[in-house]
């Protein structure tokens, strides 16, 4: 936590949520035909309320319409999974992107991942409603968010909420100054 711009005494909080797991996740994979190539066929899922019906691998990730937010999903299945990508243009080295996707855990439980051209980029795995992701990222990137369900019988609807700032430059972390005994001034 650090101080971009204020003239100080603001109060934060800080909530760090973990969860245990005895199993890794059941992620539906792309599916591979015989010469291991990933084709873009999924399991053929049908929600009546889901706009972006084949979005269920990357190679077919829906492009989401960042100028109409929020932006709303539904989970159809058991273990089923949603991919966006998120088109996001900055003429700037740097990018900020922070993704929310909000649920109501009593309807499933939802995971999330955001992923770009260099690999895992975000996570959020958390046992209650909503996941957050931020990343601070190369401008460059392609960035493809991957909602999935960990634990439900499907029908979760989702809402997703994504913000970002493009920047010229790498912020400075300030660390805390410690004195002889350790404690942060």
């Amino acid at each position: 936590v650090y101080e971009y711009s204020s003239n100080g005494n603001v109060p934060y909080t800080i909530v760090v949520e973990y969860e245990c797991r005895n199993e890794y996740p059941i992620v539906t994979p792309p599916v591979y035909n015989d010469t291991t190539t990933a084709t873009t066929s999924a399991p053929n899922y049908y929600c009546e309320n889901d706009e972006a019906q084949d979005n269920h691998v990357r190679a077919n990730a829906a492009p989401l319409d960042l100028d109409t937010q929020p932006i709303s999903g539904l989970i159809c299945a058991p273990h089923a999974s949603d991919w966006f990508l998120l088109p996001i243009t900055c003429n700037t080295t740097y990018v900020e992107v922070g993704v929310d996707v909000l649920f109501a855990h009593s309807d499933g439980d939802i995971d999330t991942v955001l992923v770009g051209d260099s690999g895992l980029l975000s996570s959020s795995t958390s046992a209650s409603d909503n996941e957050r992701m931020g990343v601070l990222a190369y401008a460059t990137e392609t960035f493809f968010l991957h909602v999935y369900e960990y634990s439900s019988n499907g029908n979760v609807p989702y809402t997703i909420v994504v913000e970002y700032e493009c920047r010229n430059e790498y912020p400075i972390v300030t660390p805390p100054v410690y004195n002889d005994t350790t404690t942060a001034t």
